[in-house]
């Protein structure tokens, strides 16, 4: 017979009695088991307490503060607002500052409080960007 049948067999006992005689190689060997188990759940519950910790960073992350390159460009993009009344077809805007897309995107992302994104009023597919008012 294998370990782990006789282990089987020393553990299930279906009409136990109050006290049991067992070998001292079998009770070696639950002693044992047990403990290899211990180990075990403790090295699971220290990676689960490290994957607590990663979830909770990525749930609670901060937004990084832009750069001095991102500031530029979001003084760059006021000032053609200011110089346009106000208002400019993002289009427009993306174009004459040389940005891609995904650039000119994540800039407006970080200018919500100064930037407003509209649908443009003849054209909803088009957008338009106009500078909002400062708090003060």
């Amino acid at each position: 017979m294998s370990d782990n049948t006789l282990l089987a067999e020393a553990i299930n006992f279906p009409d136990a009695p109050a006290t049991v005689l067992l070998r001292a190689s079998d009770l070696a060997a639950i002693i044992q088991e047990v403990q290899s188990l211990r180990e075990i759940v403790k090295e699971h519950e220290m990676r689960l307490d490290k994957h607590g910790e990663y979830i909770r960073e990525l749930r609670f992350r901060e937004e990084p503060k832009p750069g001095p390159k991102q500031k530029d460009r979001g003084e760059i993009l006021k000032a053609l607002l200011v110089a346009n009344q106000g208002k400019m077809l993002e289009k427009d805007a993306r174009r004459k500052m040389h940005l891609s897309e995904t650039v000119f995107s994540k800039l407006l992302s970080r200018m919500k409080d100064s930037v407003e994104v509209q649908a443009f009023h003849s054209n909803r597919r088009m957008n338009l960007l106009v500078l909002r008012a400062s708090k003060g």
